[in-house]
């Protein structure tokens, strides 16, 4: 394994409630992450103030830190609750936090994956649809393959675990895509040396 084959993955749930149905799935897919890669789980979500461009030119601590830890990373994965039909107002709030500066975003060609879990029958389809296409405008490179599981209070069991190895083979096969996007992308950000 070289260094180039490890990838570090932000991790973040839009759901602040921590038994939240989506943190758990967020474990899920963390879970099968081969080992050779680093998955950091966000947890600074709450603290993030109220997006206003009039703090552009002082950004609060909390936006800085989330902003470097997203920079730091070579992919990012959301698990994202639908709350109305849509993405939770905070998950949003970060997005428009860390798309800022556009040209020059911490999200701009960052490989992100959306997954999401919902008690009803949509399984958050809606909000990780729509939070797909938010991070495309933020310049994020969204893949396309994802997770839905609706019903999920009924799925996971009490240990937390899916109990579904289907489920849990989408999951791979979601996080192998973002991987491969990761490396893609560092690919394309080497320069070569000079002959």
């Amino acid at each position: 394994m070289t260094d180039h084959d490890a990838q570090r993955i932000f991790c973040i749930v839009g759901s602040l409630r921590s038994q939240s149905i989506n943190r758990r799935l967020l474990h899920e897919a963390m879970d099968v992450v081969p080992a050779q890669h680093l998955c950091d789980e966000y947890q600074g979500l709450k603290a993030v103030p109220p997006f206003d461009a009039d703090d552009e030119s002082a950004v609060p601590g909390e936006v800085d830190e989330m902003c470097s830890l997203i920079a730091a990373a070579d992919a990012v994965l959301v698990a994202t609750p639908e709350y109305n039909g849509s993405v939770p107002g905070q998950l949003k709030n970060a997005v428009d936090w860390a798309s800022r500066p556009f040209a020059t975003s911490v999200l701009r060609g960052k490989p992100c994956a959306v997954i999401g879990a919902s008690p009803g029958p949509g399984g958050a389809r809606s909000a990780i649809c729509d939070l797909q296409r938010i991070l495309e405008r933020s310049g994020a490179d969204v893949i396309a393959d994802t997770v839905c599981i609706p019903r999920a209070t009924e799925l996971f069991n009490r240990s937390d675990c899916l109990p579904d190895s289907g489920l849990r083979g989408h999951l791979t096969t979601v996080l192998e895509s973002l991987i491969a996007a990761a490396r893609g992308s560092a690919d394309r950000n080497t320069i070569e040396p000079p002959k």
